[in-house]
């Protein structure tokens, strides 16, 4: 069983869609050391760099950076 954490979410999104941890740092104008310590969740976003990463990656912040959803609010 997988736990789904925000490293997971952005992980397997930048993966779904076909981009380095490089390829994703560029295109959201942040540091690739930058993404690989949101992905091992050594560092949270600013506001700013979720919302980058959120649009190159086709999805919400709310989707990569919140908390997953639970039983009681499925």
């Amino acid at each position: 069983m997988t736990h789904d954490t925000t490293n997971n979410r952005v992980r397997a999104r930048r993966k779904a869609v076909g981009l380095s941890q490089a390829e994703l740092a560029e295109r959201a104008g942040i540091s690739r050391t930058a993404v690989t310590a949101i992905e091992g969740e050594r560092l949270i976003p600013s506001v700013a760099a979720a919302l980058a990463i959120a649009e190159t990656l086709g999805g919400t912040v709310e989707e990569l950076f919140g908390n997953p959803p639970t039983i009681a609010n499925r």
